[in-house]
Formats: C-alpha cells, structure tokens, sequence
C-alpha cells in the first residue's frame, strides 16, 4: 500500500489510506468513475450551486488521470464530477486506529497511489 495525501482546508496533510466515499446514491453514481488505477489526483475547486429546491450545495471534483506513459510529453486528462456538499471521503490516517469521515467541502486535494 501506498501512501495516500489528503488535505482539508484549515489542516496539515493528512497521510494514509483512501478507503471511498459514504452519501447520497446519486453521489455515489457520480463518483464511481473514480477508480485509484485511473485517478492520481481529485481537487475540490468550489462550490457551484446552491439548489433551492431543498438538494444542497453542491461542488466540483477535477480528477486527473494516472498517466502510466514513460516516454514523451504527458498530456493528462481531466475529469469533472459533481456532488453535494455533504458527501463525504472516507480516509484511514497513518495515526488513527479507525477510518475517519471528512465532509467533501472541506477537502482541498487528495493525491491517490494506485
């Protein structure tokens, strides 16, 4: 296992182990595309939204490819997933002897080993 960063905004790094993510099943649709053998990189860019209709803020997740190329310039593609505020990433620290849930709002990168 690799170590895996996580940053949440008004924290120090956090390393460890990405575990998934925990909310809502249209959330969870979304984020199935995030898989760690694709995935390096998922940033939180801002949220986009707010739904009146009673759904929640919602923000945008830039993910960048695992580029696994070795030659050559690296042109990684990007993915933009959309979630509600309230999902939530599901992280194991290094530290800690259980998982630990941070809100998706809060996290500003997390890098993913594969």
């Amino acid at each position: 296992m690799g170590s895996m960063r996580l940053e949440l905004k008004g924290n120090h790094p956090i390393f460890g182990e990405f575990l998934g993510f925990k909310g809502k099943k249209e959330a969870m649709d979304a984020l199935q595309v995030i898989k760690r053998s694709k995935v390096a990189k998922i940033a939180n860019y801002k949220p986009i939204m707010f739904d009146f209709l009673g759904g929640g803020s919602t923000v945008q997740l830039f993910c960048s490819s695992r580029d696994y190329r070795h030659e050559g310039p690296s042109q990684i593609d990007q993915l933009v997933v959309n979630v509600r505020t309230d999902t939530e990433v599901v992280f194991q620290p290094i530290d800690a002897k259980k998982a630990q849930q941070f809100k998706i709002k809060k996290l500003v990168s997390m890098s993913l080993s594969p």
